[in-house]
């Protein structure tokens, strides 16, 4: 006996998905050149100060980059009277590092650390509208966010300070020359409709419109460490 159950079917179902990932490259691409040394190089001595034969590679300290992310996703699917209403939710986050030493040599000259991270956020909505006779609708929006920035930290008098680190030569020997902190915030959203008629079985007739907005801001400080 059905009798007292509600014409309406509304249901729940939701898929989980989560992914991990890391990557991780060690090639040192600052080697000695014999055909065409720098002129830098040329002023320094041979070992200890720097190679002799062509190709070697010379470093002061190990040259990588690496980078790691964790993704996860929902799903919610919600099928009522009058349609299908599903939201898919993503977010992702992880850390870009880096670390050169540019001078092919032994000898402390140059060199930069980095460090970034980076967070994604994604929002869609479609409600997929099937009860109207011989018309398909479809209505959504969507939602887009994604922030990149430094968290690279250099310990000083005054407390931590964040941002990429530049080091070289000055005046007062081999040190940090320069720091630098980045931050980029990518923001956009969009709402959308779609409805395609069906005249017969062979013709239909689409119509549909979209707005968006976007955004993006950087800002960017370059700071001598004395100051």
């Amino acid at each position: 006996d059905t009798s007292g159950k509600s014409a309406r079917e509304v249901y729940l179902t939701a898929l989980l998905g989560y992914s991990w990932g890391y990557t991780q490259d060690n090639r040192v691409n600052n080697y000695w050149s014999v055909a065409y040394p720098s002129a830098l190089l040329q002023t320094l001595a041979p070992p200890p100060l720097r190679p002799t034969q062509e190709g070697t590679v010379g470093y002061n300290f190990p040259s990588f980059q690496f980078s790691i992310r964790n993704q996860g996703s929902l799903k919610l699917t919600w099928k009522t009277g009058i349609g299908t209403l599903v939201s898919a939710t993503g977010y992702t986050e992880g850390v870009d590092k880096a670390q050169f030493d540019f001078d092919a040599s032994y000898a402390s000259i140059t060199g930069s650390r980095s460090k970034y991270h980076d967070r994604t956020f994604q929002q869609s909505l479609d409600y997929n509208i099937d009860a109207i006779k011989d018309v398909d609708l479809l209505i959504g929006g969507l939602y887009y966010y994604d922030k990149l920035y430094n968290t690279q930290k250099w310990p000083a008098a005054s407390g931590d300070i964040i941002g990429n680190q530049a080091f070289g030569l000055s005046a007062a020997g081999f040190g940090l020359t320069a720091i630098t902190k980045n931050q980029q915030i990518t923001k956009s959203w969009a709402i959308y409709i779609d409805a395609t008629y069906h005249v017969n079985d062979r013709v239909a007739l689409t119509a549909g419109g979209r707005y968006s907005h976007d955004t993006k801001s950087y800002l960017l400080i370059s700071r001598n460490p004395s100051n």
